[in-house]
């Protein structure tokens, strides 16, 4: 993972074929992204969280993308997080049934509160 920070934060993009669409972020991030989700047409679920976080660091969430495509959910993320100046690093990674992006935020720490 070079050119990333090891206390560098992440965003994960999932289409899979039995659960559909997914995001995983920080709650940091959840406001800005359905956002930027609504402004490209895409409708998404109330978010669950994965892991609770700690006096520094924000809780671990995830929500579903209700409508649209991978390419769709992908670029509309891509799009709100660079109109707030984070820098990316993408990493695409592939299994059978299943598309999984990470979004590598090189200039926005884990301890994030």
């Amino acid at each position: 993972m070079s050119g990333v920070s090891a206390f560098s934060n992440e965003i994960s993009l999932y289409d899979d074929e039995d659960e559909g669409l997914r995001i995983e972020c920080s709650e940091k991030f959840v406001e800005r992204i359905k956002r930027g989700l609504a402004s490209g047409g895409l409708q998404s679920s109330a978010m669950r969280t994965q892991i609770a976080g700690t006096s520094n660091i924000h809780d671990w969430v995830e929500f579903d993308v209700l409508n649209g495509d991978f390419e769709a959910m992908k670029l509309a993320v891509i799009a709100c997080l660079q109109q707030a100046g984070v820098t990316i690093k993408e990493e695409s990674f592939s299994s059978p049934g299943e598309k999984h992006v990470r979004l590598d935020l090189t200039n926005v720490s884990v301890f994030d509160k």
